[in-house]
């Protein structure tokens, strides 16, 4: 992606200084709590977050890819209704989400798998996400 973001790069390494030195029971307990917050995020939304993390980890797996749009239709709970606006909104926030739970459930860079329907690209959002894939 063309956009940088020199904050994002700064604040990726005092996490990652943090977890050389933590204790890695301390770690697994931060990815617990960060994999709960991410699915009551997702739920807080209006998405099935099970239905959602596992839609999109499965495509990961498979390399294959999700549209917003079908990802929205697919594990909405309002039954489908996709407004461009507020869908693509929606779903780019929970494939946000989406990205920290792989980050914490061993699926380092699993939002690779959701894309725009009409560019089959990636969103301009994921390009924050990137530095979790590491």
């Amino acid at each position: 992606m063309g956009k940088t973001f020199p904050e994002l790069k700064e604040h990726q390494s005092r996490i990652e200084k943090a977890l050389d030195t933590a204790k890695p029971e301390k770690v697994a307990q931060g990815k617990a709590l960060l994999s709960a917050n991410c699915e009551e995020y997702i739920e807080a939304q209006g998405f099935d977050a099970g239905k959602l993390l596992s839609t999109i980890a499965a495509k990961h797996r498979a390399n294959e890819t999700i549209s917003y749009k079908d990802l929205y239709e697919t594990c909405h709970r309002s039954g489908g209704k996709w407004g461009k606006e507020i869908g693509m909104a929606a779903a780019r926030f929970c494939t946000g989400a989406a990205s920290i739970w792989g980050w914490a459930n061993d699926l380092p860079g699993m939002n690779d798998a959701v894309v725009n329907g009409q560019t089959n690209k990636r969103g301009d959002g994921a390009a924050t996400m990137d530095y979790l894939k590491n």
